[in-house]
């Protein structure tokens, strides 16, 4: 095939694969003869193969397995729970100091408790008590009492659930018809110089048995602790040692709220002491026959004092045990333990008035005020008497001149009439001085309650 056919025959496949071949409206020229047109195969296009689709195999889904349920075990039910206890029970029994049942006694609980409020009483049922609503874990004060018996308590705490048999009997718990001393004032504190001591007791009392058996006592039986001037004057306590230094009833106005509270106010002041530890006692005897006792309204004696004494239980546990007509800290003590206030002032005092009487009917006297409370001694050396009605004392420390030379005091006798005030005197037959003198009057050797001595004193005054 030349060239030319072979272009051709390129040409008419390109224009049987591309786009229709554009015909120009004329021929072009040639310089060639003209050929004769030569006829075009027909070129059949070339099959393309038939696409078989290849078939999507069918999925058959995997069938779900069937879940067999498994059954749930079947579910006892618990046993509802019992609550556990918030309460306990208290019972009670009641006997008194002669180790009877007492079938009508009063039982009162309360609740110590800040946040947990309880308070209940009961009388007795034939001798019995019992409560079962009482608060668990909380301190109680359980108290026992019966008409004309003394009052007793116990503390307890009690657990939940907890059944407790609280028995009021024995030494410390039995209910006693003796009187005793229940309150005191003050107490926790020392007993200024010249406070009241007031002592209530359990019952009305027989106030002479009271005020004859009373007695101040010193702690310390040496009375080497005593600041000079402090009187010694009956030495016979419950002790029954003679040395014992004992301030009686005489020193001390005694007198009654009512028919319970005794009250004890000193004329003087409380003893000054080097100690200030004292104990009231209730048994002191005057002389024979004498105090030793105290009786209620009715005669009934107080219980017998009896000294700490300590003994072993069964267990091997110490025990102390005591007895008296004082039932303090939930024991029966044999006499009170008091602490006075020995704070006196140690300046030296001076004498503040001076006061010349000639016309007192009881004879002449003198009245000197100091600046402070003086020693319970006449600055002679001897005791003042507690009785300001016994014979008091030789006033040689006090000096007077009327002008007709010193006068003899050894004729005058003085006496305290208040803590700060002396008054000398004569007996009406005798004589000091007469109204309208004027008399030179000097005092020295005076004492005050810590032993400093007052300041001498020297002034002339005229005579009323």
């Amino acid at each position: 095939m030349n060239k030319h056919a072979l272009l051709t025959c390129s040409l008419f496949l390109l224009g049987a694969c591309g786009p229709a071949p554009i015909t120009s409206s004329s021929p072009q020229p040639t310089a060639s003869p003209t050929a004769q047109p030569s006829v075009r195969p027909t070129v059949q296009p070339t099959p393309m193969p038939s696409l078989t689709p290849t078939p999507v195999p069918s999925i058959n889904p995997t069938p779900t397995p069937t879940a067999t349920p498994v059954p749930l075990p079947t579910l006892t039910p618990a046993p509802t729970p019992t609550p556990a206890p918030t309460t306990a029970t208290l019972q009670a029994q009641v006997y008194d100091d002669e180790g009877r049942l007492r079938t009508n006694a009063t039982v009162r609980v309360i609740s110590n408790s800040p946040t947990i409020a309880y308070e209940k009483t009961m009388t007795l049922v034939s001798g019995r008590f019992e409560l079962t609503d009482v608060p668990v874990n909380v301190s109680l004060e359980v108290q026992a009492s019966d008409a004309g018996f003394t009052t007793r308590k116990q503390f307890v705490s009690l657990n939940p659930g907890q059944t407790r048999n609280l028995q009021f009997k024995g030494a410390l718990f039995e209910l006693s018809n003796s009187p005793e001393v229940i309150a005191v004032q003050p107490s926790g504190r020392p007993i200024l110089a010249t406070e009241p001591l007031k002592i209530t007791f359990s019952e009305n009392m027989d106030r002479r048995s009271v005020e004859e058996a009373f007695a101040i006592q010193a702690e310390d039986q040496n009375t080497a602790f005593l600041v000079d001037g402090t009187p010694i004057i009956y030495t016979e306590s419950y002790f029954g040692d003679p040395t014992n230094v004992v301030f009686e009833a005489g020193q001390f106005n005694l007198t009654w709220d009512d028919g319970r509270t005794f009250v004890i106010t000193p004329k003087i002041s409380w003893p000054a002491t080097t100690r200030s530890n004292f104990r009231v006692i209730f048994t002191y005897q005057p002389s024979p026959g004498v105090g030793g006792v105290i009786r209620d309204a009715g005669g009934t004696a107080a219980r017998t004092p009896l000294d700490i004494q300590v003994n072993e239980d069964e267990d091997g546990n110490r025990i102390e045990t005591s007895d008296g007509p004082f039932f303090l800290n939930n024991r029966n003590e044999p006499f009170l333990p008091i602490t006075l206030d020995s704070n006196f002032s140690s300046a030296a005092g001076t004498v503040r008035s001076v006061s010349l009487n000639g016309n007192n009917p009881s004879g002449d006297s003198i009245r000197v005020r100091f600046s402070q409370p003086l020693a319970l001694q006449l600055p002679n050396g001897s005791n003042l008497p507690a009785d300001e009605n016994a014979g008091a004392l030789n006033a040689s420390n006090y000096r007077l001149d009327c002008g007709s030379g010193v006068v003899d005091m050894s004729i005058a006798q003085a006496r305290y009439v208040a803590s700060d005030e002396v008054e000398v005197r004569v007996s009406p037959t005798d004589e000091l001085f007469s109204s309208g003198d004027s008399c030179s009057v000097n005092i020295s050797g005076v004492t005050g309650v810590t032993g400093q001595s007052f300041r001498s004193y020297n002034a002339t005054i005229r005579v009323l």
